[in-house]
């Protein structure tokens, strides 16, 4: 089984639904892989799927209470290019589709810039 490189809970000290996300901190590895605003203004939620979700790796269950709100305009973050991303690897997350796309609407994407 693999590491977990990247875990970002969106449940960052002093955060409130509604507030812009400042940084989203990688609670895998603090400080590293943190994400950042890229464009749009994201926002936090309370809109979340469960109060709590459990994780069967850590044998843990953690409190549930803000998401990544990305209904404005091009509302996304970002991570740092890092070589631990330069490899395959698996992405899981919930998505609340308002209502049935009108076109093509990317959730995830990776590029690669030149050096």
């Amino acid at each position: 089984m693999a590491d977990t490189i990247g875990l970002w809970r969106f449940e960052e000290t002093g955060a409130t639904s509604g507030s812009p996300i400042a940084a989203a901190a990688n609670t895998n590895s603090p400080g590293s892989l943190d994400a950042a605003p890229n464009g749009g203004e994201p926002l936090y939620s309370d809109d979340v799927p469960f109060a709590e979700i459990f994780d069967p790796i850590a044998n843990q269950t953690y409190a549930n209470t803000l998401s990544f709100d990305a209904s404005g305009g091009n509302a996304r973050l970002a991570v740092p290019n890092d070589l631990s991303l330069d490899s395959s690897f698996t992405v899981e997350f919930f998505v609340k589709m308002s209502s049935e796309p009108t076109s093509f609407e990317s959730i995830f994407d990776r590029r690669e810039f030149a050096d």
